[in-house]
């Protein structure tokens, strides 16, 4: 894909982030909607490096639970990324505005299938040998139809504030134990319309009872009696 074949609108760049903007692919007489990731001019080999394989699952795997990485620039600076737009934004952000709107919150039988298109999506990955570090709900994309995408556009770190709990966890399990964890709290949340997962725990508490004692749970979500008895 050329640079000359999209429209963009710009966005200021916050500190230390990449530039993240809507623009327009132009093909013909048609055009698609999507989101452009412009690393910074003066990064070094590393992050371009680091920038470009972050990508790489997205291009390389098809699969209707992965954003899609449609293209990306990367033979002159600045490196840019065209990916797929998902309008209703991120999983957990779309939930806690419907848990604010009582009316608008989505029924039990659409919670559980976004459940399943969230494990298919890591299923994927996994079967093709990608190991996703940093699965939560926030890093979890909604389609126009409900469709859930697991992959984020690198924003969720400045709309969320992510717990040092979280960040020791992430730093003291291994991988495998990580990403099936993550799983079963992004599940979680998905249930609890975007609740905060441990709230009630110190970060002491958390590293003690998880990591040493592998004994931490979360409390039962508040489910419909159509879905108790598959907790």
């Amino acid at each position: 894909m050329g640079r000359k074949s999209g429209d963009t609108e710009k966005e200021p760049r916050p500190k230390g982030v990449d530039l993240v903007f809507l623009g327009e692919v132009n093909a013909g007489l048609s055009s698609t909607q999507v989101v452009v990731k412009e690393l910074k001019a003066s990064a070094s080999v590393q992050d371009q490096m680091q920038f470009l394989e972050e990508a790489q699952p997205y291009r390389a795997l098809q699969h209707t639970n992965l954003l899609q990485c449609l293209a990306q620039c990367a033979e002159v600076t600045p490196y840019l990324l065209v990916m797929e737009f998902c309008p209703l934004g991120d999983l957990k952000g779309y939930l806690r505005s419907c848990h604010a709107a009582e009316a608008l919150a989505p029924d039990p039988l659409t919670l559980q299938r976004m459940a399943c298109e969230v494990s298919c999506g890591l299923l994927h990955l996994h079967r093709n040998n990608y190991v996703h570090s940093d699965l939560a709900l926030r890093n979890c994309l909604l389609t126009a139809d409900l469709t859930v995408k697991i992959g984020d556009y690198g924003l969720s770190h400045c709309k969320y504030k992510v717990a040092q709990k979280f960040k020791l966890m992430q730093k003291m399990a291994g991988p495998a134990l990580l990403e099936m964890r993550s799983l079963g709290v992004t599940i979680w949340e998905l249930f609890e319309l975007g609740g905060q997962p441990y709230c009630h725990y110190s970060d002491r508490q958390v590293l003690t009872y998880a990591i040493k004692e592998q004994q931490l749970k979360l409390p039962k979500p508040q489910l419909p009696l159509s879905l108790s008895d598959r907790w």
